[in-house]
């Protein structure tokens, strides 16, 4: 991960899709693709789930208690509806906003967050700021004064990589994407831009995994408009294990090997 010279404001929590900014003496725990009522998915298929929201909010909870964090950031699609949601999403969206109230809270409207702010009586941004740093869902074209901090950090595209073990299965896990900025082409649509990388982070639902990375994608539309367009080095982006293991670039995970990393064998390092 990058060096914590660089970084010292921002940590990747080990283990976890979940990543905190310290800015201004405050610690904020950052969180994205929260997708309550996900679990839809799996019941039309004869998989029943429950109470998901209810793990996702004691999963924040113990990682707030655990790192001391004051405040929380939700980095867009609170809720997988992307229409109204039905009573039950609902009410379980209004049940996990109210397990965090003690928290301060702050919510990024993704394109899953349609008539989010009548469900919560809570306005939702388009877009943070804090610091050096950026904090918008992905789906969008960040503001001008998104592109002046140094890291942009989005989720939307549940970043996953492909996994081959010993053995030669392969399997996905969840990731993180790193991106340098292609200065150039930034400048053809920012004035004065000074973003240096972009960071990508994995699906907090445990029940969102992601479309592994170097994959061909059907719907190439729903990328993030800033890989979409090259502002920043899609190809050459670096990708990262939950554990911290660097697994490698984009462009090699996509050369014809099969599309899957061997298991790293290096030593994981913490985040």
């Amino acid at each position: 991960m990058p060096k914590r010279s660089e970084e010292a404001n921002m940590r990747f929590i080990y283990d976890e899709p979940a990543l905190i900014l310290s800015v201004s003496g405050k610690e904020w725990l950052v969180v994205g693709d929260i997708h309550i009522g996900a679990e839809r998915r799996l019941s039309d298929k004869g998989v029943n789930v429950y109470n998901m929201w209810k793990q996702m909010a004691s999963k924040i909870l113990s990682l707030s208690n655990t790192f001391s964090i004051t405040g929380v950031i939700l980095l867009g699609d609170i809720k997988d509806s992307i229409l109204y949601p039905e009573t039950w999403e609902q009410r379980d969206i209004r049940s996990f906003i109210s397990e965090l109230s003690h928290l301060e809270l702050r919510i990024i409207k993704g394109n899953h967050d349609g008539h989010i702010d009548s469900i919560l009586g809570i306005k939702a941004m388009d877009e943070i700021l804090l610091g050096d740093y950026a904090l918008l869902h992905g789906n969008k074209w960040p503001s001008q004064d998104a592109l002046k901090k140094g890291t942009i950090i989005t989720g939307h595209n549940h970043i996953a990589v492909s996994i081959k073990d010993d053995n030669g299965a392969v399997y996905s896990e969840k990731a993180w994407l790193i991106a340098s900025a292609e200065k150039d082409k930034i400048r053809e649509f920012y004035a004065s831009p000074k973003a240096k990388r972009l960071v990508v982070m994995p699906a907090f639902n445990p029940l969102i995994l992601g479309m592994p990375v170097g994959k061909e994608r059907k719907d190439k539309d729903n990328i993030s408009p800033l890989l979409r367009n090259g502002l920043f080095d899609y190809s050459n982006a670096d990708i990262y294990s939950l554990k911290g293991a660097y697994i490698g670039k984009v462009k090699a995970l996509s050369s014809e090997r099969g599309n899957a990393a061997n298991k790293p064998k290096t030593k994981t390092n913490k985040k």
